[in-house]
């Protein structure tokens, strides 16, 4: 039992880790792009 409910919690971590590290580099590249338009704004002005 220990091992299937390992397996399990395995083969669900997966999949999760991978869309949270997806999910941070979005953000991480959405701050980065907000962060030029606010330099273009600035620059504009």
């Amino acid at each position: 039992m220990p091992k299937i409910s390992r397996f399990g919690m395995i083969t669900v971590l997966i999949p999760f880790m991978s869309v949270m590290v997806v999910y941070i580099q979005e953000i991480h590249n959405w701050t980065n792009f907000r962060r030029n338009i606010e330099e273009f704004i600035n620059f504009l002005c």
